[in-house]
């Protein structure tokens, strides 16, 4: 797919660059960020696809801040500027002066961007330019792309605005103690190299060579699913934004009505409990804490019957999906559980488990 084949080839690339002694900013945008970008939405080749790149954008008076008065990207979403992204060459450490350099790109561009990205196509900066303080403390977020939390990327493609928001909202309330287990979680709902749902797929070519070389791809389209695959393990349905649940119905239990996706989630877990299979509720998303609240955004807010709390900071489609997966857990038969929901038109709909 699209989306695991260009991202591989950026790692790949990454690699042969490490390997070389002699390598440039040059080699890194065009062997390593540019498919990065290619792999999560962006048309890197199409100078006025709607999803796009906008190469050395000039930014006025970014230089009398101490850049250089251009920065190497512009990302665009839906035909308007998102991102402003600065690239430095392979094995060079990124500074403070660089987070500073992306972070007056985006305060000088007019209309002035939220997100700026600073990356030697190995670590990646992120920046929410709504924080306030030095540009050091707008970083929110920092990954390696050939690590564990390499997937991150797939926050930056021009279909996750609101991920990104959600995340960079949450993110700030967490404290640092559950930070790695939320960025586990938000990392379950990013694509991965089992999932299947790209409206692309691409075969890419490449002859092994001891130096970076070109990168040749052939794009042939498919009909998008009118599903949400997540990681094989069955699907949801991919209408639920905007939707309303109105009751669950588990095998062998009174139905329960429900005015949130996470009451069905904590239901389900809630019978796990019940038939005394609490290990297949995912340990990340418990907390026997109190429910902490931040920014009047609640992350565990539910308690479960043995007294400890469900995280609940996801939308629909996330809470649909750690419904599908823990009822596949329990064994439930396909068709045996089901879910009725208003979609965003007020319809009745029947999702029954797969």
């Amino acid at each position: 797919m699209r989306s695991v084949a260009f991202l591989q080839v950026a790692k790949e690339n990454l690699h042969r660059l490490l390997d070389v002694l002699q390598r440039n900013e040059t080699q890194t945008r065009r062997l390593v960020i540019e498919p990065a970008l290619a792999a999560i939405g962006y048309d890197v080749w199409k100078a006025d696809a709607p999803n796009r790149l906008e190469a050395e954008a000039t930014i006025d008076g970014a230089a009398r801040s101490g850049g250089k008065g251009a920065v190497d990207y512009v990302l665009f979403a839906s035909g308007s500027p998102y991102t402003a992204l600065e690239a430095k060459s392979v094995g060079v450490s990124l500074s403070a002066q660089d987070s500073k350099q992306v972070c007056d790109y985006c305060v000088y561009r007019q209309p002035q961007l939220r997100w700026g990205v600073v990356t030697n196509g190995k670590d990646w900066r992120l920046f929410d330019n709504e924080i306030k303080g030095a540009p050091d403390r707008r970083c929110f977020l920092e990954w390696n792309l050939d690590g564990k939390l390499g997937n991150l990327v797939h926050l930056l493609s021009p279909s996750r605005a609101e991920n990104l928001v959600e995340v960079a909202s949450s993110i700030q309330s967490i404290p640092a103690r559950l930070k790695k287990n939320f960025l586990l979680t938000v990392l379950q709902e990013l694509p991965s190299s089992s999932d299947a749902d790209d409206s692309e797929q691409v075969r890419i070519e490449q002859t092994p060579v001891s130096k970076p070389g070109p990168i040749r791809a052939q794009i042939q389209e498919r009909p998008q699913s009118p599903y949400s695959t997540h990681r094989d393990r069955g699907t949801v349905p991919g209408d639920l934004t905007g939707s309303k649940p109105v009751f669950i119905r588990i095998p062998g239990e009174e139905q329960d009505d429900l005015d949130t996706w996470s009451r069905g989630y904590a239901r389900l877990a809630n019978y796990a409990l019940k038939i005394g299979v609490r290990d297949a509720i995912l340990a990340r998303d418990l907390s026997r804490e109190k429910p902490y609240t931040g920014t009047g955004r609640e992350l565990s807010s539910v308690k479960l019957e043995d007294g400890s709390f469900l995280l609940t900071n996801y939308n629909a489609i996330t809470h649909a999906r750690k419904i599908l997966v823990l009822a596949q857990k329990l064994g439930l038969k396909p068709g045996s559980m089901v879910v009725r929901y208003l979609d965003l038109n007020q319809q009745v709909m029947d999702w029954h488990l797969p």
